[in-house]
């Protein structure tokens, strides 16, 4: 629970880092992006997890990905 929550204060943050920047700057650094796509690729379902909630969590980076322009294919 408590790694759960870490998790989930990282990701508001990290969003709000990309908010502020986008909009300080119009742009998001690279090493942003980068972390985004790792967090992406390596994320696996948590067995405590249910189906839906998995799916919402990916939901979720999917539209942070798309938010700074990072259209995601099939590598």
């Amino acid at each position: 629970m408590k790694r759960d929550v870490r998790i989930l204060s990282q990701l508001y943050l990290l969003s709000m880092k990309k908010s502020t920047l986008k909009e300080k700057f119009g742009k998001i650094f690279i090493a942003q992006l980068r972390a985004l796509t790792i967090k992406f690729d390596t994320y696996k379902k948590r067995a405590n997890y249910s189906m839906h909630k998995h799916l919402r969590y990916m939901s979720n980076m999917i539209d942070e990905l798309k938010d700074v322009g990072h259209d995601l294919t099939n590598e």
